[in-house]
């Protein structure tokens, strides 16, 4: 099946280089050679707007990305109210699919990722590879850029 890869020329140049733009793309393509189950990888703003995705089949990608920003304030606001700390991702298992939501450690921490397997996939497999896709986005974030009101 063929993996389609999209992302919003607007948004992404706020977070990427020029330069950077086309490796962050090949990161979100490249986990589906390193995860062969993995159906969609996604980034998006905290703020829930989607700055590229790359899947396998039809999803409403923008719909996703509201999803996604939203589950990850959830997760800190968890992780505040609880008195744990330092937020690390928000697991989700269901009958037939895995997915991991992690924001950006710095200084990409205005984004996060997501990664959607299916359920047959290893849950430590799948938080691990998004963990790193995580820490290497970041290691491409444009750090010139000026700061994004919150």
């Amino acid at each position: 099946m063929n993996i389609t890869v999209q992302s919003d020329s607007t948004r992404i140049q706020r977070y990427f280089s020029p330069e950077s733009q086309p490796a962050a793309l090949a990161q979100l393509r490249g986990m589906f050679d390193t995860l062969p189950p993995l159906q969609c990888a996604l980034i998006a703003t905290v703020d829930g707007h989607r700055l590229a995705t790359a899947h396998r089949s039809e999803v409403n990608t923008a719909r996703l990305a509201a999803i996604v920003g939203s589950l990850c304030g959830l997760g800190e606001t968890l992780v505040r109210e609880t008195g744990h700390q330092q937020f690390r991702d928000v697991l989700i298992t269901s009958s037939t699919g895995i997915s991991v939501i992690q924001r950006l450690p710095e200084p990409g921490q205005r984004l996060i990722v997501m990664t959607a397997c299916d359920s047959d996939t290893n849950l430590g497999i799948v938080s691990n590879f998004t963990r790193r896709l995580a820490t290497e986005l970041a290691k491409l974030h444009f750090t010139t850029m000026a700061p994004v009101p919150a």
